[in-house]
């Protein structure tokens, strides 16, 4: 995974474990591993400390309550997330932010267009 993409999950869980709120050894998880088809898509990726992410089973078996737990954890909904990826890559397109976020294309251009006025 690309350090850009890392620093962005981090961000977007204010700098601190998902899970209890540790801000120190953080790491990266995906909710769906990528051995089983997971993605490094946002809204595959949670921000947890290297303590709470060892009692995950990895890499398999994972199962929907460990999905749900997790899933639970992350920090925003879709328009904070679209709103924190606008503030923080004004660089990328639309299309990137899209991407990352999970939005739609036209959900980001109309987080955009609010934010802009």
């Amino acid at each position: 995974m690309a350090n850009l993409m890392r620093e962005l999950v981090v961000r977007l869980y204010d700098d601190e474990c998902g899970n209890c709120g540790a801000r120190e050894n953080l790491v990266i998880h995906h909710i769906v591993p990528e051995s089983v088809g997971g993605t490094n898509r946002l809204g595959n990726l949670a921000c947890l400390c290297v303590s709470c992410h060892r009692k995950i089973p990895h890499p398999e078996p994972v199962t929907r309550k460990h999905v749900r737990k997790i899933r639970k954890a992350r920090p925003a909904p879709l328009r904070e997330r679209v709103e924190r990826a606008l503030s923080l890559h004004t660089d990328w397109t639309i299309r990137q932010i899209a991407e990352e976020t999970g939005a739609s294309i036209g959900y980001v251009c109309q987080i955009r267009q609010a934010l802009s006025t």
